[in-house]
């Protein structure tokens, strides 16, 4: 597998996982996204870690409550 189909299946499980508008949605991405369910958790991993790693970073400036409702608005 190119790098570049792996990047297309994974920019197709974002588009249609996420509200990033990242193609127009048509039958044939649907279809891909369809054929690449095995790329969920492995998204939904990616998106977890930014979340983490956001919420890490803010851990020493800001009280816990806020870091928590920031970290779940970047998830959001």
């Amino acid at each position: 597998m190119r790098l570049m189909d792996f990047l297309e299946r994974l920019r197709d499980v974002a588009g249609f996982l996420t509200i990033i508008p990242v193609k127009k949605t048509d039958k044939a991405a649907l279809i891909n996204t369809a054929d690449n369910m095995y790329l969920f958790p492995l998204l939904g991993g990616f998106i977890g870690l930014l979340a983490g790693g956001f919420g890490w970073c803010l851990l020493n400036l800001l009280p816990s409550i806020v870091i928590g409702a920031l970290t779940i608005g970047f998830i959001l």
